[in-house]
C-alpha cells in the first residue's frame, strides 16, 4: 500500500508556504519526478554532497516497491533523471 513505509524508512515533516509548494508541484513532471518526496530527497542529498559529506547514492534512494503494486496502466511513465546542481554553477 502506498501509505505504508518500508522497514527502516522514516517520515520527515517539512513545512513550506503554499506558493512555494505550488511552484514545486507545477515543475515536478518536467523535472522527471512523480511526487515532491523524490525531489526533496535528491535536493537534500545534493546539498550534503556539495558540503563535502560522503554519502552513497543508495542511502537517499526510496525503497523498492517491486511486487507491491504501482502506477495504474493509465499513468504516464516518469522519466528517471538525476541532475546535479554542480552543473548549473
Amino acid at each position: 500500500m502506498p501509505s505504508q513505509r518500508a522497514p527502516g524508512q522514516k517520515q520527515v515533516l517539512v513545512l513550506v508556504r503554499g506558493p512555494f509548494l505550488m511552484a514545486i508541484d507545477e515543475k515536478l513532471e518536467a523535472m522527471g519526478y512523480g511526487n515532491s518526496a523524490g525531489l526533496i530527497r535528491d535536493t537534500v542529498y545534493e546539498k550534503l554532497a556539495r558540503m563535502g559529506y560522503s554519502l552513497t547514492r543508495e542511502i537517499a534512494t526510496a525503497p523498492s516497491r517491486a511486487g507491491k503494486g504501482g502506477r495504474s496502466k493509465k499513468s504516464k511513465p516518469i522519466r528517471n533523471t538525476w541532475i546535479h546542481n554542480e552543473e548549473s554553477k
